[in-house]
């Protein structure tokens, strides 16, 4: 990690002094890297985006901010989440070429697949319905476009693909 970036981050973020080297942190995906940097204020968590990523890109900039902006608002619906740090109504962080964000840190290990049991799943589903019933509001979102059928065109439709998947499964 670039010890002059870390050091701006440090300053604005005012996260401590690092007091040992950053250690870069295996399995993040995309070309991104994983720092976790100790300081006299406590551990924390750097993500260094990808190189490949357009960081000139104001929709590219856009997506991060807001991705960061849902986790801070489940963070205040109960919703466990790790939001980035933010700074002055931003969280992605551009020195140079480079973009940070900059989370606290946190505990933990990715489940592999043979892992994950069906406790697991259920926490995950009790997650999901939680995230739908806090109704979220996001104006950066539009509003969803729904078309309108009528139960005769629905059920046409349904028709229409059992017909179709009963003459491939002869061919087979």
């Amino acid at each position: 990690m670039n010890k002059d970036h870390l050091k701006i981050i440090c300053k604005k973020l005012n996260l401590g002094f690092p007091n040992k080297e950053p250690i870069n942190i295996p399995g993040s995906r995309g070309g991104s890297f994983i720092w976790q940097i100790n300081t006299n204020f406590g551990r924390y968590a750097i993500k260094q985006l990808s190189p490949e990523i357009d960081l000139t890109s104001r929709k590219t900039i856009n997506k991060y901010e807001l991705s960061e902006k849902i986790s801070h608002k489940f963070m205040f619906s109960d919703i466990p989440a790790v939001s980035a740090i933010e700074l002055s109504g931003n969280y992605l962080f551009l020195l140079e070429d480079f973009g940070y964000l900059v989370y606290p840190w946190v505990e933990g290990y990715t489940l592999n697949r043979h892992e994950v049991s069906k406790r697991h799943a259920l926490i995950i589903s009790e997650l999901i319905a939680n995230i739908h019933n806090i109704n979220l509001k996001v104006t950066e979102f539009k509003e969803p476009h729904y078309d309108e059928h009528s139960s005769d065109s629905i059920v046409t439709a349904i028709s229409g693909v059992k017909i179709h998947s009963e003459s491939l499964y002869k061919e087979l």
